[in-house]
């Protein structure tokens, strides 16, 4: 999986993150360690960090193993953000 931020970051889940690592200003992809599926479809978590600057965001993934080319879709960054305004924090 891959994201582009609309201010150019990006990331995959292929990049390498050291122990340390100053990751402030990095866009970073954390694999849940749950998934399921089956023979056609797999799910899969991934945290996104940080949310996105307004504009659009977009995905790409592919599963070569299976026959899928890279897929991508646009998301509107603005939305995002403001879904994550009205969401309230339940736990620290």
């Amino acid at each position: 999986m891959a994201v582009r931020f609309p201010d150019g970051r990006k990331a995959t889940t292929l990049d390498p993150l050291e122990h340390g690592q100053d990751t402030s200003a990095m866009v970073t992809l954390n694999v849940t360690s749950t998934a399921g599926g089956g023979e056609t479809h797999l799910r899969q978590g991934i945290y996104v960090h940080p949310l996105p600057p307004p504009g659009p965001l977009v995905v790409a993934v592919r599963w070569e193993a299976r026959g899928v080319g890279e897929t991508r879709i646009e998301l509107d960054g603005t939305e995002i953000l403001a879904g994550a305004a009205r969401a309230r924090q339940v736990w620290s």
